[in-house]
């Protein structure tokens, strides 16, 4: 791990779904390039991400919470760090199958978890970037599956977010990454 050196040396970045796929390799990857990592997932996955990069002599801690529940997770790293420089919203989940095939409600949880958990999270870490008048937030978004309308709101809230800041500074950025 790199430590007091690289790309996000000394930099706490929060990696909501950071357990498992996409979401284990940006952990893995602020860490190795400095980051000090919040890794929240809703499972053992998450803990165990934090565990790999603390093995490899990074500094990581787990927080084991829904993407919902952005508060917990905002309230975990200024517990643990002080501070929150960067979020990466890259919780969702998939259902195999159409959204033809798909009843209501695995409809409506697929659209809550990839809108309301990159709400939720984003409305808790934003004050503590304001006030810092510094932070980064990227918000994981993919063209395939069948949450594509999910990911077209996160796009619009976040050009939402953009304009709300008002800055034009590059001290506040908020931005979506197709996955």
């Amino acid at each position: 791990m790199a430590g007091l050196t690289g790309l996000f040396a000394q930099q706490v970045i929060v990696v909501v779904g950071g357990g498992a796929g996409i979401g284990r390799e940006y952990c893995l990857a602020l860490a190795r390039e400095g980051g000090q990592v919040l890794v929240a997932g809703r499972g053992q996955s998450a803990a165990d991400v934090a565990e790999t990069i603390r093995a490899a002599g990074g500094i990581a801690e787990a927080c084991i919470a829904d993407a919902r529940d952005g508060q917990a997770i905002a309230d975990a790293a200024m517990a643990r760090f002080g501070r929150i420089d960067g979020l990466i919203v890259n919780a969702g989940i998939v259902r195999d199958r159409t959204f033809a095939k798909m009843d209501d409600e695995e409809w409506c949880e697929v659209l809550d978890v990839h809108l309301e958990g990159a709400r939720a999270c984003t409305c808790a870490v934003w004050p503590h970037m304001v006030e810092r008048r510094y932070g980064r937030i990227m918000l994981t978004s993919s063209a395939a599956g069948v949450h594509g309308g999910s990911v077209a709101k996160i796009v619009k809230l976040e050009h939402a977010w953009r304009r709300l800041d008002g800055r034009n500074d590059d001290g506040f950025q908020v931005a979506p990454f197709p996955g």
